[in-house]
């Protein structure tokens, strides 16, 4: 399995799949990956980026999680952890995904 950016935070999500919208596709991926549901949808950022010669479309959004935090179930990865943002701040994280979050904050 190859990792890209190993032992680094990142984030939940995943390919979209065909006749899926962005939207739909992180909707489902967070339903897979932790049992949760999203309301308040709104995309961050559309970026294209490279990754391995690969050209990737992230798709940033943000959301409120429906169910209790405390009763989400990991299904993918190997831990999930809430951070503030003066934690997010200092963690070792993909770093594109860092700016791009960084960036809504600074916005918001």
């Amino acid at each position: 399995l190859n990792i890209p950016f190993p032992n680094q935070w990142s984030l939940f999500g995943g390919l979209i799949e065909e006749d899926e919208s962005p939207k739909e596709c992180a909707i489902r991926e967070i339903k897979e990956e932790l049992n949760a549901t999203l309301k308040d949808i709104i995309l961050i950022t559309k970026q294209i980026r490279y990754e391995n010669d690969l050209k990737v479309e992230d798709n940033i959004f943000s959301a409120e999680i429906i169910e209790d935090i405390n009763k989400l179930e990991l299904h993918e990865g190997s831990k999930m952890q809430l951070f503030s943002v003066e934690e997010f701040r200092t963690i070792n994280s993909v770093p594109h995904y860092k700016k791009y979050i960084l960036e809504f904050l600074r916005r918001q």
